[in-house]
């Protein structure tokens, strides 16, 4: 059990959950526009979500069930990652450059396919260890 990491996730959760209800106060209503508030309760979700399944994580005691809290987490951030791709809170047509939308969506593509790959390695991992714990 790691109480570090333990209190690093907690710490991270609290962090993240202030950053994402004060962005709208940071005074760059430009680029942000309604669809924010939309996607707020999801990211909301997905910081607590993913903390949680962090956690649990962290407290596990067998490698193949930290795994698959690893690869439940990695789940939560795929699906809050989709959901910004579909409702996409930003517009940099504001600032006279709306080829920046299309680069930070080909990013988040990027990125989601990124995080894809790495949940398959997660999954292999963890299979890996269920197979070596019931082989012996």
């Amino acid at each position: 059990m790691s109480l570090s990491g333990v209190f690093g996730e907690i710490i991270g959760m609290v962090i993240g959950l202030y950053v994402a209800y004060s962005i709208p106060s940071w005074h760059i209503p430009i680029i942000l526009n309604q669809a924010y508030q939309t996607y707020l309760p999801i990211s909301v979700t997905s910081i607590v979500l993913s903390g949680v399944m962090k956690i649990l994580m962290h407290v596990s005691p067998w490698y193949p069930v930290k795994k698959f809290f690893e690869a439940l987490a990695i789940v939560v951030g795929m699906w809050a990652l989709y959901m910004l791709i579909l409702i996409f809170p930003l517009d940099f047509g504001a600032i006279q450059r709306p080829e920046i939308n299309t680069i930070v969506k080909f990013a988040l593509y990027i990125a989601l396919i990124a995080t894809g790959i790495g949940l398959i390695a997660t999954c292999f991992a963890m299979f890996k260890a269920i197979f070596k714990i019931c082989s012996e």
